[in-house]
């Protein structure tokens, strides 16, 4: 048995709830043809020219992403910059791609819960913010921390070289995390007894805002508050097309942009 490309689509719409993202969002089936075949399927975090030809490699008929290739407004095909290129090697390719972003961010084992998981956080609970369920999960460690052990813990686990810190003098017993763009929220974090917030992004005026509260940032880097949830997302799709004997591959060429000497 086979399935097109709407079909699939229908199938990955159950699994990450498209309904579920911010309205600024753009998820879902974002470039393909309702009835080419699938036979494979790569995840990554953004689609590249790399991602591509990974995809052609493996004989991946759809990329799975988080980020979504076409998210701000694309005037013009005929640049030859990100993302038109990429757009029109897919068309060109006849490889779909579909996008779960701010869904994947807050669903139950998305994102943030694969953080907090691989954080080992414990007792972990989703924060609403705005009316947005999960948009941030707070937890305990198992034994109080210093705020640079806790720092060198991720660093291990999230395998980067470098973070960045608001460092507020204290024992940490409570930590927040966010996946991406989060460390804005850590106003909300800090209203749920949490002393430190773990995610990216981590503007100049967010750090001064932050230490003049007495709250902690870790800042790991947009890609590597996010990777984990590659493997999982792989782990629960397989199950859901193994009778049609598609294969969920992961991606071996989408890595970090930026690099840290």
């Amino acid at each position: 048995m086979s399935l097109n490309l709407k079909k699939t689509a229908d199938i990955l719409d159950a699994c990450l709830q498209p309904k579920l993202a911010a309205e600024w969002d753009n998820v879902g089936l974002l470039v393909g043809e309702s009835e080419q075949p699938i036979k494979n399927i790569l995840l990554a975090l953004d689609i590249t020219s790399q991602v591509i030809e990974e995809a052609k490699t493996v004989g991946a008929q759809l990329i799975l992403t988080h980020h979504p290739l076409i998210f701000h407004p694309v005037t013009s095909l005929a640049a030859g910059a990100y993302p038109a290129i990429q757009i029109k090697e897919l068309i060109r390719s006849g490889i779909a791609c579909y996008a779960a972003h701010t869904n994947l961010d807050i669903l139950p084992g998305g994102v943030n819960h694969t953080l907090a998981l691989a954080l080992g956080l414990v007792s972990i609970e989703g924060i609403s913010i705005n009316g947005i369920d999960n948009q941030i999960c707070v937890g305990s460690l198992t034994k109080p921390t210093t705020l640079k052990e806790l720092a060198c813990h991720a660093k291990q686990v999230l395998q980067v070289l470098v973070v960045k810190l608001v460092c507020v003098p204290g024992p940490i017993t409570q930590v927040a995390v966010c996946g991406g763009a989060g460390s804005g929220f850590w106003p909300q974090a800090k209203a749920a007894g949490a002393q430190c917030l773990i995610s990216a992004e981590g503007k100049h005026e967010i750090g001064l805002a932050a230490q003049e509260a007495g709250f902690s940032l870790i800042d790991v880097g947009h890609y590597a508050s996010e990777h984990l949830i590659i493997s999982v997302l792989a782990q629960k799709l397989q199950p859901f097309f193994e009778p049609y004997d598609i294969k969920i591959i992961q991606s071996k060429t989408n890595t970090d942009p930026w690099q840290f000497i």
